[in-house]
């Protein structure tokens, strides 16, 4: 078993709310861009295909394809793409996480899940970050190649003024939930690759310990006090079960049965 297993729960559950929450992201908006003045509106744009147009006190929603916005559809439907993996690397890294508290040979594969839903978990806002001003520019939402002035085609954060408004662009709330997504990912797979199992003490038994009197076994399983062995006898301790037996035989039979499936059982 685990050194600690409420570690590995605490690690497999950071894990699978890293999965949780990469999921429901998708349907939250990740980009804004605003208007407020004389004339109040926006434009939120989302993993799931969705364009929010808000103007005055309507609003109404659109695909990307319908709003003209072929390029940044493509962009956003890779984003849903890394969030989907991400996600069940997640579900599934959190879940081998939880049950390696009592099964430590799921940890390899928590870990490794762990890495990959914390690298989709960053990648996906990282790649919003670089490639949108160019998708929208290249949509010519705001005319391509603007003379130097500042909108959502040049930068991925901004403001500017005029003509009695100002418009203000920048991520919203489930660009910024990707990043929290990776920190509980990198905080689930730390705790997982300290809380290695315990090394078994071995010896001429092929990996099972050998006791004296008063000992116990690694992971401090209790084979009886020194008043259940004889003096200065040995106890043969199987530390995968902890099991003492009186005699290397009673030890080996056990061994062969219980441990070697290949062995026939009498």
């Amino acid at each position: 078993m685990d050194r600690h297993p409420k570690r590995a729960v605490v690690a497999g559950a950071l894990i699978l709310a890293v999965g949780l929450l990469l999921l429901v992201s998708i349907l939250l908006p990740w980009y804004e861009i605003g208007l407020t003045g004389s004339q109040s509106g926006g434009v939120t744009l989302s993993p799931d295909g969705q364009v929010t147009v808000t103007f005055q006190s309507s609003t109404a929603s659109t695909s990307f394809s319908t709003a003209h916005l072929n390029a940044t559809g493509q962009l956003y439907t890779g984003v849903a793409a890394l969030l989907v993996l991400g996600g069940i690397f997640g579900l599934l890294g959190g879940s081998l996480g939880i049950a390696s508290g009592w099964r430590p040979n799921y940890r390899r594969g928590a870990t490794v899940l762990g890495i990959l839903g914390l690298v989709f978990a960053i990648l996906a806002p990282v790649v919003l970050l670089i490639a949108q001003p160019a998708a929208i520019n290249s949509d010519g939402l705001y005319g391509r190649n603007s003379g130097g002035i500042s909108t959502p085609a040049s930068t991925f954060f901004g403001s500017a003024s005029g003509n009695g408004g100002t418009e203000t662009w920048g991520p919203s709330v489930g660009w910024y939930l990707g990043f929290v997504a990776g920190a509980l990912s990198l905080v689930g797979t730390i705790l997982l690759l300290r809380n290695r199992p315990e090394e078994a003490p071995s010896d001429s038994e092929g990996g099972y310990a050998t006791l004296g009197e008063g000992e116990t076994p690694a992971g401090g399983f209790n084979v009886g006090s020194t008043s259940e062995m004889e003096a200065g006898a040995p106890g043969y301790v199987c530390t995968r079960c902890a099991l003492r037996f009186d005699s290397v035989q009673e030890f080996q039979r056990h061994v062969e049965v219980t441990h070697n499936p290949d062995a026939q059982r009498t």
